[in-house]
């Protein structure tokens, strides 16, 4: 038995498939599972060999696909829209009940994606960014847009330039009227993210090995919820000490070494 496509199917692209099925036989070949989910059967082949879709029983030299298979065909590609990888999706469906188990990641997902800091882009005109640069030396917005802490969209009457984070712009100029050029302080910047980018990968990377033993005192999705929620409120407090605790570590140093009493020596000698 087969259903018209015309009828029951809405079709979709080979990572992304949404089924609405009004009548569902109880068997499809592998040609008819792929005109009944818009998944072209080389795909299903390709997630039946990666794990993500069970194999269908045979009844004879023929593969019979169920209902199952279309609903799991129609999870894998919302799952896909999220940014799941194959492996991700093997991983998350192999643990029992479909529907709750992935019920519990994406309300899990969706909490862990809310902003860590209300530092959100911003969009000025150039009347704004003009006001907010009064009374600044000449050439200050084009270092802004040279390191990257403004970038200019559009042309003409229709510019505007786009503050990815406007706390960082804020420090920069704060930086700036300290005596901390817009080049020092984006130079700065760089070196904090980039070591920064990778102790925070170690650090997630811990917290995932030590989940429900360490970190969450079970592992259900709400338990882990609970214990990134407060990583989030006290981590950001953690690192300020720390990074303040390492900076007076570092400046001690080379007030102990001369090194700074050099850098006054090389001044009054230029």
């Amino acid at each position: 038995m087969r259903v018209s496509p015309d009828d029951d199917i809405r079709r979709c692209n080979s990572y992304s498939c949404r089924v609405s099925v009004t009548a569902v036989p109880e068997s499809y070949t592998i040609d008819q599972l792929a005109a009944v989910t818009g998944v072209p059967s080389r795909t299903i082949r390709l997630y039946q060999t990666k794990g993500v879709l069970p194999r269908p029983p045979r009844q004879g030299r023929i593969s019979l696909y169920g209902p199952g298979h279309v609903d799991r065909l129609r999870l894998i590609g919302e799952l896909q829209d999220r940014g799941l990888q194959l492996s991700a999706i093997r991983d998350l469906v192999s643990h029992g009940d479909d529907d709750v188990t992935v019920r519990e990641w994406l309300g899990l997902g969706d909490r862990l994606r809310q902003p860590w800091s209300e530092d959100t882009p911003q969009v000025l005109t150039p009347d704004a960014v003009t006001e907010r640069l009064r009374g600044r030396s000449p050439g200050t917005l084009a270092e802004l847009l040279r390191t990257g802490v403004l970038v200019r969209q559009g042309d003409g009457a229709g510019t505007v330039y786009l503050a990815a984070s406007p706390g960082l712009l804020n420090a920069s100029l704060a930086l700036d009227d300290a005596g901390v050029d817009l080049d020092t302080s984006a130079a700065a910047a760089a070196i904090l993210r980039r070591r920064l980018a990778q102790a925070v990968a170690e650090v997630v990377h811990l917290l995932l090995d030590r989940a429900g033993d360490g970190f969450g005192h079970e592992t259900t999705a709400e338990a882990l919820a609970t214990a990134f929620e407060g990583f989030r409120i006290t981590g950001g407090e953690a690192t300020r000490l720390i990074f303040a605790s390492e900076v007076e570590r570092a400046v001690g140093q080379l007030v102990q070494s001369g090194a700074l009493a050099g850098a006054l020596s090389r001044e009054r000698s230029a």
